[in-house]
């Protein structure tokens, strides 16, 4: 199972999308990335080491992505994401400072709420289903004793 990083700009926790040719503008400024537009219309922005791709972000409907990202390209991530004014954010919602250090950011709060509640629901769902699981077995079981008691008159 892979891990999305993005990068994304919010603001009062609303979306605010990063366009492309600021895209365009910030990565000829950094020397060791790479970019070329696809036939879709997405960006693909390559972290190069050695004249070789190491990473690739995919920039596509206001964010920029990639998936189980390195230390080094967290940190790329990051360099990228403060000249675009944005921050960078993985899948359960945490913000990143440094590639080490995490929060979580006031703009995320509605979603992480409603990922709570989820989580809450999702676990709350398998026990009644197994309490009302018991519950049938437990009554099948006094049903059995009952006809094997009357049976055996």
């Amino acid at each position: 199972m892979s891990y999305h990083v993005t990068i994304l700009r919010t603001q009062g926790g609303d979306l605010k999308p990063i366009l492309s040719a600021e895209i365009k503008a910030t990565v000829v400024s950094i020397p060791r990335l790479g970019i070329r537009e696809t036939l879709n219309g997405c960006l693909e922005i390559s972290l190069l080491e050695n004249g070789h791709q190491k990473a690739l972000l995919i920039w596509k409907n206001g964010e920029i992505w990639t998936k189980n990202p390195d230390r080094e390209t967290l940190q790329v991530m990051l360099d990228l994401a403060e000249r675009l004014k944005a921050r960078v954010r993985g899948d359960e919602l945490e913000t990143y400072r440094t590639p080490e250090e995490i929060y979580k950011h006031p703009d995320d709060r509605v979603l992480i709420e409603a990922s709570r509640k989820n989580v809450k629901q999702l676990i709350r769902k398998p026990k009644y289903k197994m309490w009302l699981l018991n519950g049938a077995i437990l009554g099948g079981f006094i049903l059995l004793g009952l006809l094997a008691s009357y049976l055996s008159r």
